[in-house]
């Protein structure tokens, strides 16, 4: 029950790591956009880019650090298609290159409180 409270009052702090297609120009940033009339926000920070003949996009792939505020259904795959235009890697439902490995996106941390 402790744990379900954290989540429901957004103080589990979650950490993702993503690829996008194309190359994200601000270093870091915060990402505010509503999802389906609900805000949502994501922190993100550019970990590093990488040439690729693949991508439609500046010829190049980015990861991303990402940190959502909140857990919206779908949030970060939205975030990175909406804002930087760039879906995220193997997203298939989003418009995302497919390079065969999958959806480039995922959680490499996440930080509760013990109860």
């Amino acid at each position: 029950r402790a744990l379900m409270m954290q989540f429901q009052q957004r103080q589990v702090a979650k950490r993702y790591i993503a690829v996008v297609e194309g190359r994200v120009r601000q270093g870091e940033g915060t990402i505010d956009l509503d999802i389906a009339h609900k805000p949502s926000h994501t922190r993100y920070r550019v970990l590093g880019t990488s040439p690729s003949s693949a991508s439609r996009n500046d010829s190049c792939l980015t990861t991303l650090e990402l940190f959502p505020k909140q857990g919206r259904t779908h949030q970060l795959r939205i975030h990175c298609k909406e804002h930087f235009g760039m879906p995220i890697v193997g997203d298939n439902r989003y418009g995302g290159l497919d390079l065969g490995c999958g959806l480039l996106l995922a959680a490499v941390n996440i930080s509760v409180v013990h109860p």
